[in-house]
């Protein structure tokens, strides 16, 4: 077993670390919560850590770190002496949970997690849908609750615009907890791409942007990245409204399925997907680490 010397990166450091980390970057990670692992001897560098400061998860509250090891160095103590590391500075963080950055199905989760004693956490739910189905349902769902006036006068889905960007930008934060910069490259790298500018929708009501539904680029089908509606709005109407027009458009387009995924705390959205005769085609879980 190799033995490896752990320590903050340095800033010349950083641009190494985080090509080890890229999926960390913008995710509000510190210069000094990156952590580099060195190899005795020769010093050279074989993994790589880091955690955001962004607040995770409700049930079991906490912060998202990540760990990366070079595979020719993979079961040799590196992964374990960055974790150990990482959950000393994070005690400083007096959080009781570190999550593990990323997601897996139970048979793909990277045998490192159980080893070292995390466990599954939220459940995330990934459906096909198929469009004309969709397109019934959501229309009989609409009409009983505009016959029981529950969706307010003017109320629809629309476009997303460049004018509900600022707005957008703000909810998605709001929900993920995110600083604007990364939320906004959200959306920036999602309406690059023609096909799902087209299908993300927002819903107005009053002037105040209820609710979001943003497209991803997807080679299979189209698939539902955000779909995100206002605190006061979870539950009801602005779901259903925001998941009625793109599969309206997907039918006119003849593009027979696609594709959403939702947490198991997502009451609205399993009852939609459930309303709509949904395809569970795949669970995958968040793991996390008590520290």
């Amino acid at each position: 077993m190799a033995t490896v010397h752990v320590a903050v990166a340095q800033p010349g450091e950083l641009d190494l670390a985080f090509a080890l980390l890229p999926h960390v970057a913008n995710q509000g990670v510190a210069a000094e919560s990156v952590l580099l692992a060195r190899r005795a001897g020769d010093h050279a560098i074989v993994g790589a850590a880091a955690f955001s400061s962004i607040p995770w998860e409700v049930r079991r509250s906490g912060l998202r770190g990540a760990i990366f090891v070079l595979p020719s160095q993979r079961r040799r103590g590196v992964g374990g002496a960055l974790l150990t590391a990482l959950g000393a500075m994070l005690r400083q963080w007096d959080v009781d949970y570190l999550h593990a950055w990323g997601e897996w199905d139970d048979i793909d989760a990277p045998p490192f997690l159980a080893r070292k004693g995390f466990t599954p956490q939220r459940a995330l739910l990934h459906y096909q849908v198929d469009t004309r189905n969709a397109c019934r349902q959501t229309s009989l769902m609409l009409e009983r609750l505009r016959v029981g006036r529950r969706i307010p006068a003017g109320a629809a889905a629309m476009p997303l615009a460049p004018r509900h960007l600022p707005q957008a930008i703000t909810l998605y934060s709001s929900y993920a907890r995110l600083p604007l910069g990364a939320a906004a490259a959200r959306f920036e790298a999602a309406l690059a791409d023609p096909a799902c500018a087209v299908l993300s929708q927002v819903v107005e009501l009053d002037g105040e942007l209820i609710g979001l539904l943003l497209c991803k680029p997807n080679q299979e089908l189209p698939e539902v990245d955000l779909w995100i509606t206002q605190p006061g709005h979870r539950h009801g109407w602005p779901a259903l409204l925001l998941l009625d027009a793109p599969a309206r458009q997907l039918a006119t387009l003849a593009r027979p399925r696609f594709r959403f995924s939702c947490n198991d705390a997502a009451s609205a959205t399993l009852q939609i997907a459930r309303r709509t005769d949904a395809t569970l085609l795949h669970t995958t879980h968040t793991y996390a680490l008590a520290l």
